[in-house]
């Protein structure tokens, strides 16, 4: 107990020296789902780094919930809230998913093969949802990466869920229309207070912020 509580006091003086920094120098690191690093962050990054020279980013992709308070990651981006103490929490907006196919499967629901997550995924909203509408014969490949789904639907290999601010602006696929719709999820920007101040963590609010506002209208169409 006494080193646990040493260790837990040397990290809070490291955060609170970041949270005191002045320049914007040094690394930033930001955690999301490895699809959410590869879609919605990397494509701004190059605007960012040319403002910011002094800067680094490290993309953690990673479903599982990394814990801030350890400076595993500075920043995350999350499907769910967290309930630990001493985090600040964001709601950047909804993130809406659909099922999709290739764009030359012109079959409805009722007649697709279908590509899920699997129950190492993190995803247990989707896992659960999808669950409840596919009968497991009609389920011909699982996976715990989402880009994975996505690269077999875009293969013809059957029809999955994937977030709206991708499948809707990718020609090769097709919306496919189920019985029920899944319910937008809310996405989450977490940092922890001591790094409040950090002028590190507010430029890159500011990157996750720009990001957000241009996948605005396909996040929850």
């Amino acid at each position: 107990m006494a080193a646990e509580r040493m260790e837990a006091e040397v990290l809070g003086l490291f955060r609170s020296l970041d949270g005191r920094a002045e320049t914007l120098t040094g690394v930033v690191r930001l955690t999301a789902t490895p699809f959410f690093c590869a879609h919605l962050l990397v494509p701004m990054l190059n605007a960012f780094l040319q403002e910011h020279p002094g800067l680094q980013i490290e993309l953690i992709g990673d479903s599982r919930n990394l814990d801030l308070s350890r400076r595993e990651a500075d920043l995350a981006l999350r499907l769910s809230r967290p309930e630990m103490p001493g985090l600040v929490t964001r709601p950047l907006g909804k993130v809406a998913f659909g099922w999709y196919a290739a764009a030359t499967d012109l079959r409805p629901f009722a007649e697709q093969r279908f590509l899920g997550y699997d129950d190492a995924s993190g995803h247990n909203t989707l896992l659960a949802y999808f669950n409840k509408l596919v009968p497991a014969d009609r389920v011909i490949m699982r996976s715990n990466i989402t880009q994975t789904l996505l690269e077999a639907v875009r293969a013809n290999l059957g029809c999955a869920i994937l977030p709206c601010f991708v499948g809707e602006r990718d020609a090769a696929l097709r919306r496919v229309f189920a019985p029920h719709d899944i319910t937008p999820m809310t996405l989450w920007l977490v940092y922890h207070e001591d790094l409040r101040r950090s002028p590190r963590l507010r430029a890159a609010v500011q990157l996750i912020d720009v990001a957000i506002a241009a996948y605005r209208s396909l996040l929850d169409p």
